[in-house]
């Protein structure tokens, strides 16, 4: 019987099916560029939004590339601010990197590569 529909049986006869779970360190980071608000109303007043799109699409796709090259997972933007989060995927670790935070340091290079790619 499924959890949650009608039937005269008793509750004991219903079975909940549990599953493995396990606890993971997530690093979560928040990316924004510096002046955006202020160059979007500039280019706003000329009449040219579609440079900021433009902009935003091609910072979009160059970020998705960063973010999922360093084992990080695209999880949503905002304007021009994109959080993600790193740590989730298993990679081949060598004993000397255990217990490292791993997601940390890759979040740290997928922040610098973004940064040095703009």
């Amino acid at each position: 019987m499924a959890l949650g529909s009608s039937s005269n049986k008793s509750s004991s006869s219903i079975r909940i099916q549990t599953s493995d779970t396990c606890k993971k360190t997530i690093t979560i980071v928040f990316w924004d560029i510096s002046g955006f608000s202020k160059l979007t109303k500039l280019f706003y007043l000329m009449d040219l939004e579609f440079i900021i799109l433009e902009f935003l699409e091609e910072y979009y796709r160059i970020a998705r590339c960063i973010i999922t090259h360093n084992y990080g997972v695209w999880d949503k933007a905002i304007g021009d601010g994109i959080r993600s989060w790193f740590g989730f995927f298993e990679k081949n670790l060598t004993e000397s990197t255990i217990g490292i935070d791993d997601g940390a340091l890759d979040a740290i290079t997928a922040a610098i590569e973004l940064r040095n790619s703009f």
